[in-house]
């Protein structure tokens, strides 16, 4: 860690700018190397409206050939699994439509709940005031994250009794009632390079910026679903997503 800082600070690139300019497809722009025929824009307001544009695109390329997301499978599951046969689905019960392709068929039966699940699925990421302190105390203040409020505002807030408990009692809304705030619901598109100097509109990676509080939030849910998982002893021992295990070392030992 500390010797990549160095190296980036030897280079200049401690801090990384935003994207300035993309290549977006045109048919009477520049010809790339590619074979294609780009036009460079560093306009914001016509970079930002063709992001906007391009974007709804990658979430939603599979809706036109995913049999989940069509005609009956769609009525019965739903968008968000909250469709009325989503039940039978976990009960291994559920008939899938005449016509419906092997691979769906056996994507659905893999989705019956297991025996053990019913045991495992009590998980509460609620937690205590030191507990929910110590979290942020281990957040990194780098961290991107959508809204006025980031990482290092709760970090500091957590130093001051009153800031922290206020903090504190608004995370617990998720937990304590289901309910999430409007500022959960917002976020904003992050684009990046996949490749150094490659600026074409399709070769861009798309990240989402949630709100640092729940960024938080969800990190609990995952470390408490974990720890039970561990505590059960259902865990495969050549799983190393868990504390004090890396990826390197699986690597190693295969």
């Amino acid at each position: 860690f500390f010797m990549s800082k160095a190296v980036k600070f030897t280079l200049g690139k401690l801090y990384s700018s935003g994207l300035t300019r993309i290549l977006a497809p045109d048919s009477n722009g520049e010809l790339h190397e590619d074979g294609e025929r780009y036009r460079e824009i560093t306009d914001r307001n016509e970079l930002e409206k063709i992001l906007l544009k391009d974007n709804p695109c990658k979430y939603h390329r599979c809706e036109d050939y995913c049999e989940l997301l069509q005609g009956q499978l769609l009525d019965d599951i739903g968008y968000c699994g909250e469709g009325p046969r989503v039940p039978d689905i976990l009960n291994g019960t559920y008939e899938v439509p005449p016509g419906t392709s092997r691979g769906t068929q056996l994507f659905l039966e893999s989705m019956q709940r297991h025996p053990d699940c019913e045991r495992l699925s009590n998980i509460s990421a609620r937690s205590s005031v030191e507990e929910f302190t110590r979290c942020w105390k281990r957040a990194r203040e780098q961290s991107s994250s959508h809204g006025s409020l980031h990482n290092a505002h709760y970090k500091v807030g957590c130093e001051n009794k009153h800031i922290r408990h206020l903090h504190y009692a608004l995370s617990e809304v998720l937990f304590r009632s289901g309910c999430y705030l409007d500022r959960h619901r917002q976020g904003i598109d992050c684009m990046l390079l996949k490749k150094p100097d490659d600026y074409r509109l399709q070769k861009l990676r798309t990240i989402f910026l949630f709100d640092a509080e729940l960024n938080m939030n969800m990190g609990r849910v995952g470390d408490a679903g974990l720890a039970s998982y561990i505590a059960s002893g259902d865990m495969a021992d050549e799983q190393y997503s868990r504390p004090c295990r890396s990826a390197i070392d699986h690597v190693v030992n295969r």
